[in-house]
Protein backbone atom coordinates (compact mmCIF):
# COMPACT_ATOMS: atom_id res chain seq x y z
CA UNK A 1 0.00 0.00 0.00
CA UNK A 2 1.32 3.33 -0.76
CA UNK A 3 3.11 5.43 1.90
CA UNK A 4 1.09 8.49 3.39
CA UNK A 5 2.31 11.61 4.48
CA UNK A 6 1.40 13.93 7.11
CA UNK A 7 -0.55 16.91 6.07
CA UNK A 8 -0.99 20.24 7.74
CA UNK A 9 -4.21 19.29 8.72
CA UNK A 10 -2.80 16.72 10.84
CA UNK A 11 -4.29 14.12 8.38
CA UNK A 12 -2.86 11.67 6.28
CA UNK A 13 -2.60 12.47 2.48
CA UNK A 14 -0.83 10.57 -0.10
CA UNK A 15 2.08 12.10 -2.11
CA UNK A 16 0.72 14.51 -5.23
CA UNK A 17 1.96 11.59 -7.58
CA UNK A 18 0.41 8.77 -6.41
CA UNK A 19 -2.70 7.67 -7.49
CA UNK A 20 -5.67 5.81 -5.26
CA UNK A 21 -6.54 2.27 -6.80
CA UNK A 22 -10.11 1.18 -6.19
CA UNK A 23 -11.59 -2.12 -7.36
CA UNK A 24 -15.71 -1.79 -7.07
CA UNK A 25 -16.55 -5.88 -6.32
CA UNK A 26 -20.09 -6.17 -7.56
CA UNK A 27 -22.43 -9.01 -6.36
CA UNK A 28 -25.63 -9.76 -8.83
CA UNK A 29 -28.59 -7.53 -7.56
CA UNK A 30 -25.73 -4.79 -6.29
CA UNK A 31 -26.83 -1.51 -5.41
CA UNK A 32 -26.95 0.53 -8.27
CA UNK A 33 -27.38 4.17 -6.28
CA UNK A 34 -24.05 2.69 -3.92
CA UNK A 35 -21.82 2.30 -6.72
CA UNK A 36 -22.89 5.56 -8.36
CA UNK A 37 -23.06 7.39 -5.02
CA UNK A 38 -19.00 6.06 -5.19
CA UNK A 39 -17.93 6.69 -8.17
CA UNK A 40 -19.17 10.48 -8.68
CA UNK A 41 -16.75 11.61 -5.75
CA UNK A 42 -13.78 9.92 -7.21
CA UNK A 43 -14.59 10.97 -10.76
CA UNK A 44 -15.21 14.83 -9.40
CA UNK A 45 -11.44 14.55 -8.01
CA UNK A 46 -9.84 13.67 -10.59
CA UNK A 47 -11.70 16.92 -12.28
CA UNK A 48 -11.19 19.18 -9.84
CA UNK A 49 -7.19 18.15 -9.53
CA UNK A 50 -6.85 18.20 -13.29
CA UNK A 51 -5.51 14.91 -13.26
CA UNK A 52 -5.87 11.08 -12.36
CA UNK A 53 -5.80 10.87 -8.49
CA UNK A 54 -8.50 7.90 -8.09
CA UNK A 55 -8.74 5.00 -10.71
CA UNK A 56 -11.07 2.65 -9.88
CA UNK A 57 -11.96 -0.65 -11.64
CA UNK A 58 -15.54 -2.54 -12.07
CA UNK A 59 -14.95 -6.39 -10.80
CA UNK A 60 -16.78 -9.74 -9.92
CA UNK A 61 -16.05 -13.21 -9.48
CA UNK A 62 -16.22 -14.63 -12.42
CA UNK A 63 -15.85 -11.22 -14.92
CA UNK A 64 -19.48 -11.52 -16.37
CA UNK A 65 -22.15 -8.76 -16.89
CA UNK A 66 -24.44 -8.53 -13.77
CA UNK A 67 -27.94 -7.08 -13.13
CA UNK A 68 -28.22 -3.96 -10.57
CA UNK A 69 -31.05 -4.28 -8.10
CA UNK A 70 -32.95 -1.41 -10.51
CA UNK A 71 -32.26 -3.78 -13.55
CA UNK A 72 -29.29 -2.12 -15.33
CA UNK A 73 -26.66 -4.30 -16.19
CA UNK A 74 -23.56 -3.42 -15.59
CA UNK A 75 -20.01 -5.58 -17.42
CA UNK A 76 -17.22 -6.25 -15.13
CA UNK A 77 -13.87 -7.59 -15.13
CA UNK A 78 -12.78 -11.27 -13.51
CA UNK A 79 -11.89 -10.68 -9.74
CA UNK A 80 -8.33 -12.78 -11.26
CA UNK A 81 -7.68 -10.00 -13.70
CA UNK A 82 -8.02 -7.18 -11.74
CA UNK A 83 -4.88 -5.35 -11.26
CA UNK A 84 -3.40 -4.72 -7.76
CA UNK A 85 -5.62 -2.16 -6.31
CA UNK A 86 -5.55 0.10 -2.25
CA UNK A 87 -8.82 -0.46 -1.74
CA UNK A 88 -11.71 -3.46 -1.84
CA UNK A 89 -15.20 -2.36 -1.86
CA UNK A 90 -18.07 -5.00 -1.79
CA UNK A 91 -21.42 -4.24 -3.13
CA UNK A 92 -23.49 -6.96 -2.70
CA UNK A 93 -27.16 -7.69 -2.72
CA UNK A 94 -29.32 -7.06 0.42
CA UNK A 95 -28.64 -10.30 1.83
CA UNK A 96 -24.90 -12.02 0.76
CA UNK A 97 -25.73 -14.73 3.41
CA UNK A 98 -25.25 -17.79 0.34
CA UNK A 99 -22.00 -15.76 -0.95
CA UNK A 100 -20.24 -16.02 2.02
CA UNK A 101 -18.24 -18.79 0.94
CA UNK A 102 -17.15 -17.43 -2.22
CA UNK A 103 -16.26 -14.42 -0.80
CA UNK A 104 -14.01 -15.66 1.34
CA UNK A 105 -12.27 -18.29 -1.18
CA UNK A 106 -12.10 -15.41 -3.94
CA UNK A 107 -10.49 -13.25 -1.00
CA UNK A 108 -8.01 -16.17 -0.03
CA UNK A 109 -6.98 -16.48 -3.89
CA UNK A 110 -6.69 -12.73 -4.90
CA UNK A 111 -4.43 -12.13 -1.85
CA UNK A 112 -1.80 -15.28 -2.72
CA UNK A 113 -1.62 -13.07 -6.14
CA UNK A 114 -1.04 -9.90 -4.51
CA UNK A 115 -4.50 -8.15 -5.74
CA UNK A 116 -5.98 -7.85 -2.04
CA UNK A 117 -3.34 -6.95 0.35
CA UNK A 118 -3.11 -8.32 4.19
CA UNK A 119 -4.65 -5.10 4.97
CA UNK A 120 -8.14 -5.77 4.31
CA UNK A 121 -11.14 -4.37 5.89
CA UNK A 122 -14.27 -6.88 5.26
CA UNK A 123 -17.93 -6.22 6.03
CA UNK A 124 -19.17 -7.32 9.02
CA UNK A 125 -21.31 -9.86 7.23
CA UNK A 126 -18.38 -11.91 5.91
CA UNK A 127 -17.99 -13.83 9.05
Amino acid sequence: MPQSTQSPSGTNARPPSEVLRIGFWLTEAFDFYALASALEPLRLANESAGRTVCEWQILSAEGRPLRASNGITMASLAMAQAQPFDVLLLLSCASPQGMRGLIRELLARSRKQGVVSERQVCSPHIH
